[in-house]
């Protein structure tokens, strides 16, 4: 790789995939990470397992859900890192998961700008309406 590529987010598969693998290995090493690596591997991660809702004054709210609390608290440091606010929600039953919530207009603004996210409206839409669905008849 050579000077100039290094400050660029990782775009090369073998080069992400080492990274990923790495990640899982040693979750910790991500904040060793440059940032444009970090924001990649964020945006890989919220596209994944990350959920957008809309407050009742449609703003949005962004979150993400894992069973190991110790993995959303690395994110969160990631987030941190880069600028960006969030909160951990730690269950009160044991059929909920722990779950990370990045909100407020600023700390959206920065997460896309730093990370980025696609906005699929429609897959909301489709979520509010089976929610509200009786599904006991």
């Amino acid at each position: 790789m050579s000077q100039q590529d290094e400050n660029k987010p990782i775009y090369n598969l073998h080069s992400y995939t080492d990274k990923k693998q790495e990640a899982e290995r040693n979750p910790d090493d991500i904040l060793t990470w440059k940032k444009t690596n970090i924001s990649s591997y964020l945006r890989g991660v919220f596209d994944g397992r990350g959920i957008v809702y809309y407050s009742e004054t449609n703003e949005h709210i962004l979150s993400i859900q894992h069973t190991n609390i110790e993995r959303l608290e690395i994110y969160q440091k990631a987030l941190q890192m880069l600028n960006i606010n969030s909160f951990l929600y730690f269950p009160q039953l044991e059929t909920e998961s722990p779950e990370l919530f990045i909100v407020g207009k600023a700390n959206i603004y920065r997460f896309k700008e730093k990370i980025g996210y696609d906005n699929h409206e429609e897959a909301d839409i489709f979520y509010n309406y089976w929610k509200k669905l009786d599904w006991e008849d």
